[in-house]
């Protein structure tokens, strides 16, 4: 699936009963796009691209590992937008 895809399960995902708190659809957008950071890969050749593509970016691991920034990312924004609208999104 293209990012594009990714991005609207994410928010059709965080527009059920799972996105209840203030923020949850954008750390969902955030982590369904996460793995797919194995893009820088295509600077080589389509056969790298490939070998990273189901590589270590898609494996169990990248569930720990990419949840990390994911998080900090969908955090960062909430305290960003906290402190400039005075509103945070998150905790509800």
């Amino acid at each position: 699936m293209d990012s594009l895809t990714h991005s609207l399960f994410a928010v059709t995902l965080g527009r059920t009963s799972l996105g209840q708190g203030g923020g949850t659809t954008l750390a969902l957008v955030v982590a369904s796009n996460m793995p797919d950071i194995d893009i820088v890969a295509t600077g080589w050749d389509a056969l790298e691209y490939l070998r990273w593509h189901r590589g270590p970016t898609h494996g169990r691991l990248a569930i720990v590992v990419l949840a990390l920034p994911a998080a900090a990312i969908a955090w960062l924004w909430n305290e960003f937008q906290g402190k400039r609208t005075g509103a945070r999104l998150w905790p509800p």
